[in-house]
């Protein structure tokens, strides 16, 4: 989990990005204790980190106009999210 989350956000923030980063609900201990580190190091202005949530969190998350997204969750909340892109594509 901390890897599938790092490599993407380094990548995003050395491009100049913003980034919204969604934690795994079900790794809380490691998700609690990177948020609160990646808030603590990182200009909250550039990240935003969140911790809670399953699929009705990223079915939010899409309904928002996003220019990219990186996904590294799960099969069944990948559906979600591209269901949710489609949609808004049509």
């Amino acid at each position: 989990m901390l890897l599938q989350a790092l490599v993407p956000l380094i990548g995003a923030l050395a491009a100049g990005n913003t980034v919204l980063l969604k934690l795994s609900r079900h790794s809380q201990h490691c998700a609690s204790t990177l948020s609160s580190l990646l808030v603590q190091y990182l200009d909250t202005k550039a990240i935003a980190v969140e911790a809670t949530g399953g699929a009705s969190m990223i079915t939010a998350l899409m309904e928002l106009h996003w220019d990219h997204v990186f996904f590294t969750g799960s099969c069944s909340g990948i559906n979600v999210a591209t269901n949710e892109r489609e949609r808004e594509s049509v």
